[in-house]
């Protein structure tokens, strides 16, 4: 109660426009609370208070999910892919994060490049692979272990 009492204090000086406002949003009006009488005074204080809590636990931890995914280039009936990391919400050809690896499946046998370390990478920070690109990444050769110089 005395928590709402200073928090009364800290907004009185606020304007009435920015009040009424408030109120309007909480679905309160100024005057009429007489059927639901609350142990203390309704402030704009409090509300505002309130409406920035909601706010403050509503958008917590949102991060887009990353997707490591085919994106398709090439001419009609000719496809051609490039490996991207991607937003999961994006469309299929969307502005990526970042090309990570082509896949050719019209060579024999289909090429695949992949920067290895980079998809790792995002890997590492929770990017997800898509079941085809998980199949090429299992495929592809490993680089060297060593190349002696």
């Amino acid at each position: 109660m005395q928590f709402l009492t200073e928090l009364h204090g800290s907004f009185a000086t606020k304007d009435a426009a920015q009040d009424d406002k408030l109120f309007r949003l909480a679905g309160l009006c100024r005057g009429g609370m007489s059927q639901s009488r609350l142990p203390f005074h309704l402030t704009s204080g409090i509300i505002r208070v309130c409406l920035d809590l909601t706010g403050l636990f509503r958008n917590k931890d949102i991060r887009p999910v990353l997707m490591i995914r085919l994106a398709r280039r090439g001419a009609r009936k000719q496809p051609h892919y490039r490996i991207v990391v991607i937003e999961k919400e994006r469309a299929r050809n969307g502005r990526p994060v970042e090309v990570v690896g082509t896949y050719n499946p019209r060579t024999n046998p289909a090429s695949v490049e992949l920067k290895r370390d980079r998809v790792e990478y995002w890997v590492s920070k929770g990017a997800q692979m898509s079941d085809r690109v998980n199949k090429l990444f299992s495929k592809a050769p490993a680089p060297a272990a060593g190349t002696a110089a």
